[in-house]
């Protein structure tokens, strides 16, 4: 093989880093800027006032189920008062071929009174409260 004709390129120059110059004093930092404490604080109070008002939410939706969860007994007491009267007549009348016939004429008079106690418990309380209602 002859390589006489094959281009021939010479290497590269090596690559030369510079040194860091002998300054040894570094520029100073630019300081935060200052709007982000601002929307901290503000995200930070609405966060605590939606925490506090979760909380009274849940306090009285625990109070509606308690109050909702007291059973009540209601115990009916029932009084009835019944006045019965019966008046009984008797006729002998003439029939229509001459015959005799008995005629009986019952009246009866019937009055009924009903009286309604009811006693409404509330079970569930510390202290049992009785509220007797009369109808």
């Amino acid at each position: 093989m002859n390589f006489e004709n094959f281009p021939y390129f010479s290497p590269p120059p090596p690559h030369i880093v510079p040194s860091p110059p002998n300054n040894p004093i570094s520029p100073p930092l630019p300081p935060p800027p200052p709007g982000h404490h601002h929307h901290t604080v503000i995200i930070f109070v609405f966060v605590s006032i939606g925490g506090i008002f979760f909380l009274a939410f849940l306090a009285a939706a625990f109070f509606c189920f308690i109050k909702k969860k007291k059973k009540r007994i209601v115990q009916e007491t029932d009084k009835f008062k019944i006045d019965e009267h019966m008046k009984v007549e008797e006729e002998i009348v003439q029939g229509p071929h001459g015959s005799k016939m008995v005629v009986l004429t019952i009246d009866e008079d019937v009055h009924i009174e009903e009286e309604i106690k009811k006693n409404e418990k509330v079970v569930g309380e510390s202290t049992s409260h009785a509220m007797n209602m009369a109808e």
